[in-house]
């Protein structure tokens, strides 16, 4: 069971990410005239808003591929298995705050097959890492695009000038850093580890040797968890996965834009901002799917790139963009759920 005070906290986060997230979105309505932008949601063609889904909708079986490599070789682990827990955990994602779908996706995968909880924690852990390289060169290409008089509208002059001094103007060295703190935490755990296997081989009986004797068992399974994904081969396809997936989600972008009469390769660039700006967005605590803070970061970035583009047509494409990118993947989730009770009925 839970505690208090972590119950407490979750449930103090959520309240916080929702307000905030109501009040961005209040915020961002009340600077736009509604029957202008109510004009511009109408405007979108049926196509272009179906290619971007048919994109998101190609990146599902590339994860179910990438998950299930990096799960490891079972014959007891079946890939519709894979998909059916990636389907419901983006099903759960529209209503569970702070990505709860993860915890779904985990659950459903626990429940249909024989691998421990921390074998699927694991590969789970692995994928997020994956996501790492491209969400980090997005975030990076977004930054240095930026300069402290793009920011000063949004955040403050002296407040985009520091931002702009702080992490535009030195992100080589911001790479570099990481690698010192990446070594003292692999340090850390190699000892961390030693020390619960003197402890465990000991035969101690006390509550010590008890502790390290379980947590040991839990870091063999985990150590066997990463053991099996670490082979080169399925590393490497694992993360082209993970890449491929990235590609498809900045490609989302691009029929939308097209079809607000942008050329192709000025869509490309103004979808890699999209993206960079929304994913820097929404580190910011929100509601479930990042509404509020999603809007946000998309039109700050599309009123930056296209200086042209009025504040409801923007926020009229961050909507768009936002249902396609949230609810397309969700889709497949409902299906699994009602074409079993359909079946169920008709027996």
């Amino acid at each position: 069971m839970m505690d208090k005070p972590k119950v407490k906290k979750k449930w103090l986060h959520t309240l916080v990410g929702a307000t905030l997230s109501l009040t961005i979105v209040v915020w961002l309505l009340s600077r736009v005239d509604l029957d202008i932008f109510r004009g511009h949601l109408q405007s979108f063609s049926f196509g272009a808003v179906l290619f971007s889904s048919i994109l998101i909708l190609m990146s599902l079986p590339l994860r179910t591929l990438q998950w299930k490599l990096l799960l490891g070789d079972s014959i007891d682990t079946r890939t519709r298995d894979v998909f059916r827990a990636i389907c419901f955990g983006h099903l759960a994602n529209i209503a569970l705050p702070m990505r709860g779908g993860e915890i779904v996706k985990a659950g459903i995968l626990k429940r249909h097959s024989p691998l421990t909880l921390e074998r699927i924690v694991t590969s789970m852990v692995l994928c997020r890492l994956q996501d790492l390289l491209p969400v980090c060169l997005l975030f990076l290409f977004f930054l240095t695009q930026l300069s402290s008089s793009d920011l000063s509208p949004l955040i403050g002059e002296e407040a985009a000038e520091s931002l702009s001094r702080g992490i535009v103007s030195y992100t080589y060295e911001i790479l570099v850093a990481q690698w010192p703190i990446i070594l003292a935490l692999t340090i850390g755990i190699a000892l961390g580890y030693a020390f619960v296997r003197r402890h465990a081989a000991s035969n101690d009986e006390s509550w010590l040797g008890m502790a390290t004797s379980w947590l040991r068992r839990r870091i063999k399974r985990v150590y066997d968890s990463v053991r099996y994904a670490r082979r080169p081969i399925t590393f490497t396809l694992s993360m082209c996965m993970a890449i491929l997936c990235w590609v498809l989600f900045v490609g989302s972008s691009v029929p939308l834009l097209m079809s607000t009469g942008q050329e192709f390769f000025d869509a490309i660039y103004v979808a890699l901002l999209i993206t960079g700006a929304t994913t820097f967005f929404q580190l910011i605590p929100s509601a479930p799917t990042a509404i509020g803070t999603f809007h946000l970061g998309c039109t700050f970035a599309l009123t930056w790139a296209i200086p042209s583009i009025t504040e409801e047509a923007a926020l009229a494409f961050a909507v768009v963009l936002h249902a396609v990118g949230a609810l397309t993947p969700a889709l497949p989730g409902l299906l699994l759920l009602v074409i079993p009770r359909a079946s169920e009925n008709t027996t």
